[in-house]
């Protein structure tokens, strides 16, 4: 077990004396003066009583995640009586706006609807929602208000139907930060005996759930080099890492792909081989534009002689060329483009000390903070001709060269990846207290700093921990925590928390953990 830490301009030439700016601004502001302003802002851009642009499509989100409108009884637009057990999570990304809810619609239970909401029925065709697979779950259509078609697909619930407020009043109130947590009502059935323990206690619940987290990686990882070896597992679960959740499986394939891409590179040069293998790679992956761009610019070399590289190898590797509808483009940050990445690769792999570099950095005794700088330079400080200064191959020139792989991206291999790896490649027993490799590991892990933040742990700590401080999630471990208790138990359960024995196990926490001293 961890050891437990605890943790604990004014312009002044309108007056002379700085002694009563004070009293000069509480006589000078009203005491509702910010109350006045908002309300006349409000007014402003916002009063109008009729659902046009005026009316964001986030405070129709709010409405449906707080249930701010008579939801018993509601019937569809057809007459179908509906009662939400539960109104589904909130999903900030791509595809359907709710997604999980749990719904009765006219004696029929759906434990896993997905729900859309839009201002208008129409937006549905509009949006092109009826072509797009991601929402073949959608089980019902909430709009604002409008008439709806006669060939309308979907069940459909008229929110306008149901409230007596204003538009201009929800609005208002969407505007309070308050509404962004969720109702005490909406959380899981952990909560109330969570809140029951102390800070300590939940935190060693979490660091438990985070080393079986650890474990299981380290499992797949061991028996993906059963039939590969560790090399190349390491290989293929940074290509998984690269790839994200959604673009793992094209990461996948190519690193597949990688000992036909690089058998002929032998006997060239580094840097040759370098270029070669990024080319390949854009090709392989059906990343390389179609085209080359209209107005040549200096920096449009690399891409002309990747693109002739490509088409010259293009033959060879046809039959392996991915279907371009396999990469997920949506919500990418520039720095995480798959191009990009893939770039990375080809640095990696064609470094012959790469793997030694990393057992190196492993072996070196080191503070936390100084592990990660080294392997932040160890996975990003390669110098590239193009990708050093391109977030992608269309987009301008950067002032500043950047690292191939961020710190964000170096933390999440770190931890999901390197340690596991690391830790499946010792063949010790990963429950050894008294083997010190592991126990490096171990604390490498616990102590590794907190990873970027995400829509899952933003769901861990709302579903589970809504309303209390988090401020013992001080480490990267701690938030590998809280997903595998989302993976073990909320992810086998609806939205209303049905036969989950999460709250079970919160409620026998404090019988089987001692606190020390």
């Amino acid at each position: 077990m961890f050891q437990l830490l605890v943790y604990y301009y004014f312009n002044l030439t309108l007056i002379s004396d700085p002694h009563c700016i004070d009293s000069y601004i509480m006589m000078s502001i009203p005491t509702d003066f910010y109350h006045q302003w908002r309300s006349s802002a409000m007014a402003t851009h916002l009063l109008k009583e009729t659902s046009g642009p005026d009316f964001p499509e986030r405070v129709l989100h709010l409405i449906w995640m707080h249930q701010r409108f008579e939801s018993t009884p509601c019937t569809t637009t057809c007459g179908k009586p509906i009662e939400i057990l539960h109104p589904g999570f909130w999903n900030h990304g791509a595809g359907p706006d709710f997604r999980s809810a749990v719904l009765r619609i006219d004696d029929q239970l759906y434990k896993h609807a997905d729900i859309e909401l839009d201002l208008k029925p129409s937006f549905w065709r509009s949006h092109r929602h009826d072509l797009n697979p991601n929402f073949n779950k959608v089980r019902l259509h909430v709009i604002w208000e409008g008439a709806i078609p006669d060939n309308h697909p979907l069940p459909v619930l008229r929110l306008s139907d149901y409230t007596n407020e204003s538009q201009c009043n929800l609005i208002e109130w969407a505007g309070d930060s308050v509404t962004e947590c969720w109702p005490e009502r909406l959380c899981g059935q952990c909560r109330s005996p969570l809140n029951q323990l102390s800070p300590e206690s939940i935190q060693v619940l979490v660091r438990q759930a985070a080393l079986l987290r650890l474990q299981l990686k380290a499992k797949r990882i061991e028996e993906d080099a059963r039939e590969i070896g560790y090399r190349d597992a390491l290989w293929l679960h940074l290509f998984n890492g690269l790839g994200y959740r959604k673009n793992q499986w094209p990461m996948r394939r190519l690193y597949y792909l990688t000992g036909k891409i690089m058998e002929d590179l032998d006997m060239k040069k580094p840097e040759e081989t370098r270029f070669l293998m990024q080319s390949r790679l854009f090709g392989i992956a059906n990343l390389i534009p179609k085209q080359l761009p209209q107005q040549p610019q200096k920096d449009h070399g690399y891409i002309r002689k990747c693109w002739d590289a490509w088409w010259r190898d293009r033959d060879t590797f046809e039959q392996d060329i991915l279907p371009k509808c396999m990469w997920h483009m949506q919500s990418i940050r520039p720095a995480n483009h798959p191009l990009r990445r893939l770039a990375t690769v080809a640095h990696w792999m064609t470094d012959p000390n790469f793997i030694q570099r990393i057992e190196e950095w492993f072996n070196t005794p080191m503070q936390t903070r100084i592990a990660q700088e080294k392997m932040h330079a160890l996975l990003g400080d390669y110098s590239d001709e193009f990708w050093s200064w391109h977030w992608s191959m269309t987009g301008p020139k950067m002032k500043t060269p950047s690292f191939l792989t961020g710190a964000e991206r170096t933390n999440e291999l770190v931890i999901n990846v390197i340690l596991p790896w690391l830790l499946a490649r010792s063949g010790s027993d990963p429950t050894d207290d008294h083997n010190d490799l592991i126990q490096r590991i171990k604390r490498l892990y616990s102590n590794w700093p907190r990873a970027a933040d995400n829509a899952l742990l933003k769901m861990a700590r709302t579903r589970l921990l809504n309303g209390r401080k988090c401020g013992w999630i001080q480490s990267a471990a701690d938030q590998q925590g809280l997903l595998q208790i989302l993976a073990d138990f909320c992810s086998h359960t609806n939205a209303t928390c049905e036969h989950c024995l999460f709250p079970e196990v919160v409620q026998a926490v404090e019988a089987h953990i001692a606190i020390p001293e």
